[in-house]
C-alpha cells in the first residue's frame, strides 16, 4: 500500500524518501469516521488522520520515545497501541493488515533494542445486522475510486446517522471483502432492504455527478446478484438523475440560468423552513448543490422579498420542464432528510405540484421512488 499523494509528498518532504510500510486504519486516530495511515521511516512512526470532510493532521512519534508498543489481534481486527512519553494512541486495524504490522512493530524493535509485546483483542466480533450489511455495501461502492470524493463521503454521513453502524460496516467489508458482502447481503437482505440498498449506492454515486463506468459495473453486479428487475433499477436512476442533474440549469449557451438557480434554492429553503425551524442537515444538503457560493443567503433574500406565495406565483415562469422535476425531487429530499415527512411540508409540496403543473404519473413515481430511497426503518432487525 502507497500513501495517497499528497501524504506521500509531505512523508518524501518531512521526513525523508518513501516509507518502509504503510498501513489504512479503520478509523481515524480521534475517533468518530474519518480516517488514518501509518507510516514508517527507520526511526519514528508517522500518522495521518482525519475527520470525516476535515483536514489531514500529522503526528508522530519518534522511535526514541516510544517506551511500549503492543500489538492486539483476535484474527479479525489488530489494534496497535503507541505508548510513546508524550502521548498515548491506539489505532484499529483489519486483520488482514497483521504482515504490515508486523513489519512496522519490527522496525520499532530493531532501531530501539525492545520488544514488541503481542496479545489477542477481546474485542467483540461485527454484528451481522442488515444495517451493518447496508453500511459495509455502500463503504464498498466508494472503494471503486482511488479516493472518495467529499460529496460520497458527506452522503454516507448524512444517510447513516448512526456513527457505530458505519464503522461497524466498514469493520465488515475490511473482514470479509466486497464480493462476499454483495453475496452475504443477497441471502441476509429481504428484497425492500436490497431496493433501499441500491438505490442509496446509485445515490451516492451520483453525489458528485457522475457515475463512473466501474460504479456502473458495480451497480450491475449489485442489481443481477440481488434479483432485482431491469424495470426497478431503470426507474430508481431516472429519479436520480432527475434530482441530481442541475445541468438543467446550465442552458445550451453554457450561461447559467441565474433566476431560476435562485428561485430553486429559494424553494429549497422554504421547504427547510416548512417545520418552522431549517436544521443544519438541511442546509448543509442546499450547500452542497451549489458549486461555488453559498447559496442561503440570496435564497432568505428572496423569500424576505417575496415570502413563498411571491415564490410559488413566479416558479412557473422561472422553471423549465425539467427544472421542475429537478426542483421537485430535491423538495422531496429535503423533506425526507430526517425521515419524517410532517403535514407542513406535505402541504408546501401539494402548493408546488399545483404551480408547476407536474404530470400526477412524474409526481407518484418521484414520491414512490425517494421515499423507498430514504426508508431506513426497513433496515430495523426483525
Amino acid at each position: 500500500m502507497q500513501l495517497p499523494g499528497i501524504l506521500a509528498e509531505e512523508f518524501a518532504r518531512d521526513h525523508g524518501g518513501t516509507p518502509l510500510a504503510v498501513v489504512r486504519a479503520l478509523y481515524p486516530l480521534e475517533g468518530g469516521m474519518g480516517e488514518a495511515y501509518a507510516a514508517t521511516a527507520p526511526d519514528r512512526l508517522v500518522v495521518f488522520s482525519r475527520k470525516l470532510s476535515g483536514s489531514w493532521r500529522s503526528f508522530v512519534f519518534p522511535f526514541a520515545e516510544v517506551e511500549r508498543l503492543t500489538l492486539l489481534a483476535d484474527g479479525s481486527f489488530c489494534q496497535l497501541d503507541v505508548d510513546s512519553t508524550r502521548r498515548r494512541a491506539a489505532l484499529k486495524f483489519s486483520g488482514w493488515d497483521r504482515p504490515v504490522l508486523d513489519r512496522l512493530a519490527t522496525a520499532w524493535a530493531a532501531a530501539t533494542g525492545r520488544s514488541v509485546r503481542v496479545g489477542r483483542d477481546a474485542g467483540r466480533a461485527v454484528p451481522l445486522t442488515p444495517l451493518t450489511l447496508f453500511c459495509a455495501v455502500l463503504h464498498a461502492a466508494t472503494r471503486l475510486d482511488a479516493n472518495p470524493s467529499v460529496p460520497e463521503e458527506l452522503f454516507l454521513a448524512r444517510a447513516i446517522t448512526d456513527a457505530q453502524a458505519v464503522q461497524e460496516g466498514l469493520a465488515y467489508l475490511e473482514q470479509h471483502g466486497p464480493d462476499e458482502t454483495v453475496a452475504v447481503a443477497r441471502d441476509r437482505l429481504n428484497p425492500d432492504q436490497q431496493w433501499c440498498a441500491l438505490a442509496n449506492v446509485i445515490a451516492m454515486g451520483m453525489a458528485d455527478g457522475k457515475l463512473t463506468s466501474e460504479e456502473q459495473d458495480f451497480l450491475e453486479s449489485l442489481r443481477t446478484e440481488w434479483r432485482i428487475s431491469q424495470e426497478d433499477y431503470d426507474h430508481i436512476v431516472q429519479v436520480l438523475y432527475c434530482k441530481n442533474n442541475l445541468a438543467v440549469f446550465m442552458p445550451a449557451d453554457g450561461q447559467v440560468a441565474a433566476e431560476a438557480l435562485e428561485g430553486f434554492y429559494a424553494a429549497l429553503l422554504a421547504m427547510s423552513q416548512a417545520d418552522e425551524q431549517a436544521g443544519e442537515c438541511e442546509l448543509a444538503m442546499i450547500r452542497s448543490l451549489a458549486a461555488g457560493a453559498d447559496p442561503v443567503e440570496a435564497a432568505q433574500r428572496v423569500l424576505d422579498a417575496g415570502g413563498v406565495d411571491g415564490l410559488l406565483a413566479r416558479l412557473p415562469e422561472l422553471l423549465t420542464p425539467e427544472q421542475s422535476c429537478c426542483l421537485y425531487a430535491n423538495l422531496l429530499g429535503i423533506a425526507m432528510t430526517d425521515g419524517v415527512l410532517r403535514s407542513r411540508e406535505q402541504a408546501l409540496l401539494a402548493r408546488v405540484r399545483e404551480a408547476l403543473r407536474l404530470a400526477e404519473e412524474t409526481v407518484e413515481l418521484l414520491h414512490t421512488t425517494l421515499f423507498r430511497q430514504h426508508n431506513l426503518a426497513v433496515l430495523a432487525p426483525g
